[in-house]
This record gives C-alpha cells, structure tokens and sequence, in this order.
C-alpha cells in the first residue's frame, strides 16, 4: 500500500490509474489481511457493522480486487516478514506543529499486519502502526497544509470515526522527529509568479496590438490591405522551423513579399483571435509534428469552415510525403489545401508569391502551384504532386529568426526553451528517421558567427534550455568551439542552463571534449550516444550498420574517469530485432557500465521505415495507425511477436528499475563472479521465480518489487526486508554460497539506497572491501575485459576488511523518490554518494528542465 501525493492507494503496475482508498475500503483490507473469514459476504457484513457503509458497496471493492488479481485465499505457513523491534527516535524538540505548513515525505508504503498498517523503516524497525482512520487523517498531509485545515479535513471525512486533536498531533509529532514528515514555513505575501504559458500569453497579445496598430497606420497611409500569413503555434518551446519560414519569406526576393503579406508574429495559437483573424481570406501555415498535429488539424478545420476562401498550408516531419500516404492525407482533411514536402523555406515562400494572384478569391485556383517543387496541392477534385525541392546548399540564405527581432516577444517569459541548428544533412539513411527529410545528404554548415550570435542571444534572454538541433553535433572541430561558447556564457550570465542534442554517431574525436566542456561549466553532466542497438542483424536491416559500436569503448572509459555521465540510446522494437537481441543489447550496456535510454520505436510517418515495400517486407504491425495526434509504435515484425514486446516492456522496467536506478546493480555483479549468472540471466530468473504470479506468498518482497516497483518508486516497506528475502532468494535458487562475502555486498547495497528518516553521511564497516573490489572491477573492464572481467578480477571474499561512508550530496532521498522511473533516461539514479556509487546527472538537471535529445527538424 502506497501513501502518496494523490493519498492512500494500492501499489499499482507502472502507469496505471491511481484510485484513492476510502476509510471502508481501507478498513475491509484490514479485515481481509487479519480476520478470518469464509467468504466476501462475512468480511462486508463486518466491515458494514464497523463503519457503516453498505454490504453492496464493500462486496464491489472485494470484487474489484479480485478481478485485478489483488486478492487470493491466503496460503498459510507463510507469515510476513519479522520487523526488528521499534527503536529510539532522535532526540529532538517536539515540533510545533502549529508554526508551519506540515507535509509528509512521500512516497511511503506500508503493510498491514499485526493489528495495523505499518511503517517500517530503512533498517527494518517498526516505525508506526495507524489504524485505518489514523491513515486517512495522516493522508490529509500528503500536501503542505496547516494543523487546522488537516484537523477539519479528517474530521469531515471520518465523520464519527475522526480522531481526537490529541491523537492525531501526537501522530504527526512522531512522524516529523522519524524524519518522515516537516513542516515548513508559511508564505506570507509572496507575489504569485507568471507561469510560462501566462506570461507568452501576455506579451504575444502585446505584439499582436502593436502589429495590428501598425498595420492600420500603413493601410491608412497607403491604401492597401495586406493579407494575414498566421503561423500556427502550440506548446512552450520556441517555434523554430515556422520562425524559418518566416524570417525566409520576409527577406525572399529582396522583400516584395512584404508589399502584399502582413505577416503575422503570433507565436502562440490564441482561439480568441480566430474570429477576427477569419473575417479576411489568410494564408495560414503548419509546421506539424507528432506532437501538435492533432491541435494542428482542429484549427485547421476551425479556420477553413469560418473562412472557406482561405488558404492552409501544412509542412513539418509529421505531414506525410509519400504519394499514397499524402493522397489518404487529403482526402481524410478536406481543409488541408497545401502540402510541403522536405525543407520549408524556400517551398513556402515560392508559394506565397504564387497565391498572391489569387489569395482573397472566391475558390482560389491553386493551379498557380504548378511551377512550385516540392508541393503537394489539391487542384478541383484532384491532388497534384510537384517534383521534388533541392535542398538549399547555402544556408546562411535563410535569415535568422532570432536575430532579426521574429521572437522578441519572448523577451522576460521564464522557462524558455529554445532549438537552434548549427548545420543540416545527415550521412545516414537509418530507416527509422527522418531528420528533416535530410538524411543520406551532405552536412551543410550554418556561418559560425551566426550560431554564436543566436547562442548569444539565447543568453541575453534568458533562456533556460538550448537543444541545436543537428543530426550529428560534434562531428566537426568546430562543434568544440560552439562548446566553448556555450559554456562561456553559462559561465559569465547563467544561461543557458541545459544544452542538449544528438551527438555525432560514427566520430567520437571530439566528442569527449565537448562533453567535458559543457560539464565543467555546469550545463551538462551526461553525453548522449544514439546506438539504437547493437545487435549486426538488426544494424543491417535499420540501414546502420556502418556505424561502429566499438569507437564508442574508449569514450565510454574516459567520462567515467573524469565522473561524467555516458548514456546510450536504445530503440525497443526495432525490424530485425528479437527478444534475445534486445536482451543481449542490455546486456551490452551493463558489461561496459554505459546506462541505456530505452524508447520505443516510433513509425514516423516520412521515414524510410514507414515506405509501403519496407512495411510489408518486415511485415510491420503499429498499436495505433499513422495519423495526426497518433503514436504509431510497432508491436510486432517479421522477427518478433507482441508477446515479445511485452516481455521487452517488463525487462525494460527490471533493467530501469534494478540496474539504472541501482536496486541490485552491485549485487548483480557479485553474483555474476559467483556463480557466473549474467547480470540480464538474473533478472529473468528473479522475474519468473520470484516474479510470476502466484509466488507472491514465497517470495512477497520480491514479487512486490518486480511487479509494483515502477508505482512505489520507494522501498517496498523497508529496503532491509527486500534485501532479507533476497539473500534467501539466491541462496536457494541461484546457488550463491552463503558467506562473509555475501554479508558484505548486500550491506553495500542496502546503504547505498535511499529512504526517507535517513540520516547523512552514514558510514558502515565491511567484512570485505567491496569499494576496492568494485575500482578493480572497472579497472578491468576499462582494460578491455568487459565481457570476462569476473574471470580476472579476484573474488570479493579474497578481499580483506573495509568499510563504505555514504552521504546524499544529490538529494535523492526527498527528490527522486516517487519520481518517474522514466527520469532514468535523464541520468538519474537513486545511488547514494559513496566510493562505488557511478556519476550522476545532478537533480537540479531534471526539476523542470526542458532538454530534448530527440528533435526531429523539418523547417
């Protein structure tokens, strides 16, 4: 049982709906867990007589849990695991509970038995046994609220069960001197701060006055009524590739553009405008990804059913390009009339010179385009495909939208994040991607004093977040000095704070120092490696195989020396790819100590992958099919079944769970040295012996936390009762001998994983040294003996006394329990800072950063 930031709840699978528990229902599984009962209908009669709630609803919650699998007739001979007996508190003032706002430190999970719902603490005490009312009036603190508003709130849900003050302020007192509650200031006449989307709000509506004052003037003065070019926007990030398009079309031909087109700066889709912006015939342009299409095609729809003779043009990585996919495309959106294919800029603005001749028409006739390449457009009943657009070779043609004044508007909006290129093109064709429809394409520089001077520019406005959005960064010296800048002026002015992108694929030379760069200047602590796998049969079938895995060894071992982060990318699913590859994949990562950030792989809809002979020649089935506001992921191939994804799923969740956030990270390396289990053999055997249904009464510790981990993201009760149940685990089942050697990695391990009512730094003596076991474990991987390192390394047990201090410089304890498991892709972990514990990514690089390492550029 789970008591969190939504209250009291049954620990869940990861993602699932979270349903608050109720005084009765918490009451019925007291009852359930203790009485002794026949059946369902005795338990509601007792449960029904106790708090006065009707048979019929208990007897739906018994039969709820049932139905979830939540509930089975107990098997006895089985009791719970023995708590050590309750110990003292610190000695400490008796907090004053009425000075502040009490909060409790969630997550914390509790077990019923033994008369009541159970805290137990990280060494296995008893902290507190509640009852169930006691847990409801507890729950009231799971957010800061005062003594009085707590008091009131319990009173108004337990009605005649509600708690004495008495009991319930001795209650909060126990628990803020065990460390698992605080109480904070009050905050008094603290001005509210402008959130993001607020703020963006006001200055766009701003601009937009500005613009239309100054729109009137010039019609006033001579005489012309230029006609609206709105750029659709949704979201917080800064819109790029419409910002390109613009700031192109502006300067296109010497600007005489700008004599017919009033074009619009509104940055931010604002519904109250749609009235005014469809009174007059616009051209309003699309830049869609998979992210705002489905926005995209309701406003699309909006303005061409308020404004008919307007024109809609739809460009971007998610508007599909292919033939048969952009005739479905027209023919399921009516109100799309424009499609641009490829690099937006210059097909834009050629198209806006040629809609000049019949924009504010009755039923354009947009066989104008006919000259225009890279189009698709619908002409009288029929879709009329253009060739293709060359790309445009030199870039620094295209005007920066930053510098020349486009976002000015978000000038003072806080939490800015903002994407800039420094070159376009990308040498590979994997078949997975799209990047900008310019993969397979010769690498084209933007001038290095433009990408300072919009790095600059970022500075000056505070921005928050920078992602380039190069396909390969670090694959030129140059990107070294583009580092520099970076770091310089998150040095001398404090932003940007985060820089991220994706790093080069086949070229680590400058790599390692890029990355050190930005670390030293505190912007970065974690590189990014998109391998996507490393399995040759699949390489091949993806259209990668020309990127070698082993450049990437030398790397790896240089940032953990220097203590920085080195993360790959994995893609789950990818054609070609089976269970056992993507095992062997993980695998790969634990022998060489690189953490893995696992996605699924996505059918985008203008890759190579998405290509009707490449869909049917690996027979590739998505959950969901292509289409605007649609996550297209696959789910079976030619080489494996949706049975084996879902298995991909569940060991993606151990490998975060157990190994990224280091659960048993160390553990499993000792086990690999004795007895030869590989790290991934282990999870599968945790997993379908401890794991399974219907072993939750052998192994209860370990079958909570493999099935329920990735909900309570905090020690399932006590990490001392897991660690209990898992030193029988694998003495039993795996065959480790039961030692001095043993006793000391699992006490390594247990210190090393954090709790709430920790108390830092903690420091513990060995019988073993495991820190100077682990630094030669490393050594030796470092040395090139990743895969038999076990075999060169002398066994812990030959390692004399030792002893391990941890601390929690990081903040782990209070920040990344109960967070996302999926944080992990960000570089955290939950680690403990010790001699063994590896680099991490600091916490304040997760608490509302907005760096995104997947931008796909389409302008």
């Amino acid at each position: 049982m789970k008591l969190g930031s939504e209250g009291v709840h049954l620990h869940a699978p990861y993602a699932a709906a979270v349903v608050p528990l109720q005084f009765h229902e918490l009451v019925t599984l007291f009852e359930l867990q203790n009485g002794s009962y026949t059946d369902g209908a005795d338990v509601a009669a007792a449960v029904a007589s106790k708090t006065g709630a009707t048979k019929a609803v208990i007897e739906k919650f018994i039969k709820s849990l049932v139905n979830r699998g939540r509930l089975r007739r107990r098997q006895h001979g089985i009791p719970l695991a023995r708590l050590h007996p309750p110990k003292a508190l610190p000695g400490v003032d008796t907090p004053e509970l009425d000075k502040g706002l009490i909060v409790l430190k969630v997550p914390q999970t509790l077990r019923v038995g033994q008369g009541t719902f159970q805290l137990v603490d990280h060494d296995g005490h008893l902290l507190l046994g509640l009852t169930a009312a006691e847990l409801i009036a507890v729950a009231q603190f799971v957010k800061p609220t005062s003594l009085a508003d707590g008091l009131q709130n319990q009173r108004v849900l337990l009605e005649g069960h509600a708690l004495e003050d008495a009991r319930l302020k001795e209650i909060l007192a126990h628990l803020c001197v065990a460390g698992l509650a605080s109480i904070a200031e009050p905050t008094v006449n603290k001005a509210k701060v402008q959130g993001y989307r607020q703020s963006l709000k006001a200055n766009i509506a701003r601009q937009a006055a500005e613009q239309d004052e100054k729109e009137a003037l010039r019609q006033q003065q001579t005489g012309v009524t230029r006609t609206k070019v709105i750029p659709v926007a949704f979201g917080d990030a800064i819109p790029a590739a419409l910002g390109l398009v613009i700031a192109y079309s502006k300067a296109y031909n010497g600007g005489c553009l700008e004599e017919f087109y009033d074009f619009r700066l509104d940055w931010l889709w604002d519904d109250e405008r749609t009235a005014s912006f469809t009174a007059k015939p616009a051209i309003y342009l699309f830049s869609n990804y998979l992210w705002t299409h489905g926005n995209s095609i309701a406003v699309s729809e909006t303005v061409k059913r308020l404004s008919p003779d307007s024109i809609t043009i739809h460009g971007g990585p998610d508007t599909p390009k292919y033939a048969q996919d952009a005739e479905d495309y027209f023919a399921k959106f009516p109100h799309v009339d424009i499609i641009i294919r490829g690099e937006g800029e210059a097909s834009a603005a050629d198209t806006l010179d040629k809609l000049r001749s019949v924009i504010g028409q009755k039923d354009p006739d947009l066989s104008v385009l006919q000259s225009v390449p890279g189009i698709t457009y619908r002409h009288r009943g029929e879709i009329i495909r253009n060739p293709d657009r060359e790309r445009i070779m030199d870039l620094d043609t295209i005007p920066s939208p930053y510098l020349t004044g486009l976002f000015d508007a978000y000038r003072g909006v806080p939490r800015m994040h903002a994407t800039l290129e420094t070159n376009r093109g990308c040498p590979y064709g994997c078949t997975f991607c799209d990047w900008g429809s310019a993969t397979t394409s010769k690498i084209r520089k933007f001038d290095l004093d433009r990408v300072f001077g919009e790095l600059a520019w970022c500075s000056e406005m505070k921005v928050q977040s920078v992602s380039q959005a190069d396909a390969n960064f670090g694959i030129f010296e140059r990107d070294v000095a583009i580092a520099e800048c970076v770091a310089n002026l998150k040095t001398t002015t404090g932003f940007p704070e985060t820089f991220g992108g994706s790093y080069a694929k086949n070229s680590t030379k400058y790599l390692q120092k890029i990355i050190k760069i930005l670390a030293d200047a505190g912007i970065l602590a974690q590189g990014v490696l998109s391998l996507q796998t490393m399995d040759a049969d699949t390489l091949s079938v993806i259209k990668r195989s020309n990127i070698k895995v082993e450049k990437y060894d030398a790397l790896a071992n240089e940032m953990r020396n220097s203590n920085l982060q080195l993360t790959v990318e994995l893609m789950m699913g990818l054609p070609g790819a089976t269970l056992e590859s993507f095992i062997e994949d993980l695998q790969q990562c634990i022998d060489r100590d690189i953490q893995a950030r696992i996605n699924h792989t996505t059918l985008l809809v203008n890759s190579p992958m998405n290509s009707p002979d490449y869909r049917e020649e690996h027979q590739i089935k998505t959950g969901t099919e292509l289409g605007p506001g649609k996550m297209p992921i696959l789910v079976s191939t030619k080489t494996y079944t949706r049975d084996d994804l879902e298995m991909m799923l569940v060991l993606r969740s151990l490998y975060l769970l157990l190994d990224t956030f280091g659960v048993m990270r160390l553990t499993t390396r000792f086990i690999r040295q004795q007895v030869g289990m590989t790290e991934m053999a282990f999870y599968q055997t945790l997993l379908s012996k401890a794991g399974a249904d219907g072993r939750q009464h052998v192994w209860p510790m370990l079958n909570t936390l493999v099935n329920y981990g990735h909900d309570l993201m905090a020690p399932p009760y006590s990490w001392a009762l897991v660690f209990a149940e898992l030193r029988e685990f694998l003495v039993k089942e795996c065959g480790v001998p039961d030692d001095s050697a043993l006793d000391a990695i699992l006490a390594a391990q247990h210190a090393m994983l954090p709790a709430h009512g920790r108390v830092y730094p903690y420091a513990i003596d060995l019988p073993h040294d495991v820190v100077a076991w682990h630094a030669q474990m490393l050594a030796t991987k470092g040395a090139g003996h990743w895969r038999d390192w076990q075999k060169v390394v002398p066994p812990l047990a030959s390692f004399g006394p030792g002893s391990l201090e941890v601390n929690d410089v990081n903040n782990a304890a209070t920040t990344l329990l109960g967070c996302d498991v999926m944080i992990a892709s960000g570089g955290a972990n939950w680690e403990m800072d010790s001699g063994i514990s590896r680099a991490t990514v600091p916490v304040a690089f997760h608490a509302g950063a907005l760096v995104d390492d997947d931008i796909i550029h389409v302008a």
